[in-house]
């Protein structure tokens, strides 16, 4: 560059004085070079800033515009900021919509749960638990009822044993002590 001089500047100091000299000013480097386009550079004041330098043919001059990066980038980390917020809440939107499914989908097998732990409390017979929700839930509850069946038969097949089995003993006398035998 021929003349390297600030014709028209934001800072009035500026105006009509020439550029640094080579390797004080990152942006006075970058037009040496016949540098075209954006860059984000520090300024001789050590502020970062968004260059933009495009080469004019008529007169030969170079349009260089800075504005602190702060400022270029704000409406950006702005829409960041909203686009984080924005799936912040709809991930908490979503966890809270499948957490009303899920309960939805397993208040049968909750209630199911519920039934069998009173039952496991109780000390009376067994009761055949209704068999009502989805299919995969019916067929649970249907096996179970059908597993409960299958031990009452059991307990009362080893009750009524029991009872054969104390009767016998009580008419043959065994297994009392002390008694005489005729």
């Amino acid at each position: 560059m021929p003349d390297e001089h600030f014709l028209v500047s934001a800072d009035v100091n500026r105006v009509m004085t020439t550029l640094p000299p080579p390797g004080r000013s990152a942006p006075a480097d970058k037009l040496r070079t016949n540098f075209e386009g954006s860059a984000l550079l520090v300024s001789s004041e050590g502020i970062e800033k968004l260059y933009s330098m495009v080469r004019l043919q008529q007169p030969d001059w170079v349009l260089m515009v800075a504005t602190p990066s702060k400022a270029a980038f704000a409406p950006v980390r702005q829409w960041v900021q909203r686009a984080i917020w924005l799936a912040v809440i709809s991930t908490l939107l979503a966890a809270a919509i499948m957490w009303a499914l899920v309960r939805r989908l397993t208040a049968r097998l909750s209630e199911t749960s519920r039934r069998l732990e009173s039952m496991s409390r109780s000390s009376g017979t067994s009761v055949s638990l209704p068999e009502t929700g989805e299919r995969e839930i019916r067929t649970l509850i249907a096996s179970f009822n059908r597993l409960t069946a299958l031990n009452q038969a059991r307990q009362d097949a080893l009750q009524a044993s029991e009872n054969r089995l104390r009767l016998a003993q009580e008419g043959a006398h065994v297994g009392e002590i002390g008694r005489a035998h005729v």
